[in-house]
């Protein structure tokens, strides 16, 4: 929500008066940002650690948190890293459509992800990230498709490649990817040991594919959306081994996360990076060790500027929920302090890729339940309100269109926005777990137009 005039004195002097007791998480996350750039100034190695994503599980982030020497770190990284371990009897293959195609007249690729939806009937793809329609010129497009139905045509200045994995663990497949990784790192068993991921998979076919089907010594220009994972950075180490005058370029194309850590600046970084805002580009400058002239600002690509309506009266659920039960607890806390009279019209907004999990599906269960038995108090007036369950990057999108903003996490460090790093955010302690956001100004996460933008290739 956006302070207005006469609502500033009144709501700063409410925040001021709990200010204390969030100060320690701020200072808190604020060490653990400087520590952070300490650990990675050492360097680290391309392989499953390089990548540290707290939205969901990463190994990277897994054995941070245990160089912080956090509790249980050590049993969450073993445990994690059996995961990744045990997946590599599900990875079947990368199916490839158009590799067939010569693109040796290609200047540009644009490395992107693709749905069903980005492609009309003729086969002609739209990009979601940046706007922009794959034309027939000298642009190369190489898509990570992620659908399970395929588009039934695709243009010729495409490749788009698909993951295919066994429904249930097959030893066979396991066995030979534990063998492909070995053969890849020519046998070296420490190399290999931190590469057994489905992420390292990945990277080795795509590896393989940049290789067999594009004359890289000819590509001037690489655009990406990037997320610094661990198959777009092995791309950007070949084509940069393979032709040094190649001017690689990744857009931050997400809103932020509370902690955006994942995108620290090491040998396998674009050569510039656009943020969406002013603030990014500081944070990414103090704290993840990125040059100022690496660094430009842009508004987004992907997001242009919504109507509060979009949030208002609604609860979303994140990706990584673990415990349902104190989502559910806390929520029903909120509801005692708040007395929302509309809460039977909230809709339930699950994350679209866990549209299929049992925990989300139940928390959705157990939270109508609340909604039917809620009992509904004439006096009170119907309020905007969106609230947020755990990390999510919808969270600053809410907060910049106005929308009066509520958030429920279980880690306070990890997951709550810091005003001394958005400058121009004040933070309201509501309970223990529950926090509301307030905007002195706009563009304080991400700046947003009221048209589409598109990257100038």
């Amino acid at each position: 929500m956006v302070i207005q005039k006469n609502e500033s004195i009144n709501i700063i002097l409410k925040i001021s008066k709990n200010y204390n007791l969030m100060e320690n998480i701020f200072k808190k996350q604020i060490k653990i940002f400087k520590q952070f750039n300490i650990f990675c100034k050492k360097g680290l190695e391309l392989n499953s650690l390089n990548y540290i994503f707290f939205l969901s599980q990463s190994l990277g982030a897994d054995y941070f948190k245990y160089k912080l020497k956090e509790k249980n770190s050590l049993i969450i990284l073993i445990f994690n890293y059996f995961k990744e371990l045990i997946s590599l009897g599900f990875f079947k293959n990368i199916y490839v459509l158009n590799k067939e195609n010569n693109f040796r007249k290609c200047k540009k690729i644009i490395f992107t992800w693709g749905h069903l939806i980005d492609f009309d009937s003729k086969g002609k793809f739209k990009d979601r990230y940046i706007h922009l329609k794959a034309a027939k010129n000298n642009i190369l497009w190489v898509i990570f498709y992620v659908d399970p139905k395929l588009p039934r045509k695709i243009d010729e200045n495409l490749i788009y490649f698909k993951l295919n994995r066994y429904k249930f663990f097959n030893i066979f497949a396991f066995l030979q990817n534990i063998l492909f990784v070995l053969q890849k790192e020519k046998y070296s068993i420490k190399k290999s040991f931190l590469n057994f991921s489905s992420s390292s998979i990945v990277g080795y076919h795509l590896e393989d594919l940049f290789n067999s089907t594009i004359d890289l010594s000819e590509i001037k220009k690489l655009f990406l959306p990037y997320e610094a994972q661990i198959f777009q950075k092995k791309i950007i180490n070949l084509v940069r081994s393979s032709n040094n005058k190649i001017h690689i370029i990744g857009f931050d194309h997400t809103a932020p996360q509370s902690m955006p850590l994942n995108l620290y600046y090491d040998e396998f970084s674009p050569d510039l990076l656009i943020v969406t805002s002013k603030n990014k580009a500081n944070f990414n400058k103090k704290y993840l060790n990125w040059p100022s002239s690496k660094i430009n600002v842009s508004s987004s690509f992907k997001f242009k500027k919504e109507n509060k309506n979009k949030y208002s009266n609604k609860i979303f659920l994140p990706y990584k929920l673990t415990d349902i039960n104190f989502y559910s607890s806390e929520l029903s806390k909120f509801l005692d302090k708040r007395k929302i009279n509309d809460f039977k019209k909230f809709s339930l907004i699950n994350h679209p890729a866990k549209k299929d999990s049992y925990l989300h599906n139940k928390l959705i269960r157990i939270i109508k339940k609340k909604q039917n038995n809620i009992k509904i108090i004439k006096k009170l007036k119907n309020i905007n309100s969106v609230i947020f369950l755990g990390q999510t990057t919808a969270v600053p999108l809410a907060i910049e269109s106005g929308v009066d903003c509520y958030h429920i996490i279980k880690k306070p460090v990890y997951e709550i926005y810091n005003p001394l790093i958005w400058k121009g955010l004040f933070v309201e302690k509501v309970d223990k777990y529950l926090y509301r956001y307030f905007l002195k100004k706009k563009n304080v996460f991400i700046k947003l137009d009221n048209r589409n933008n598109t990257i100038n290739l």
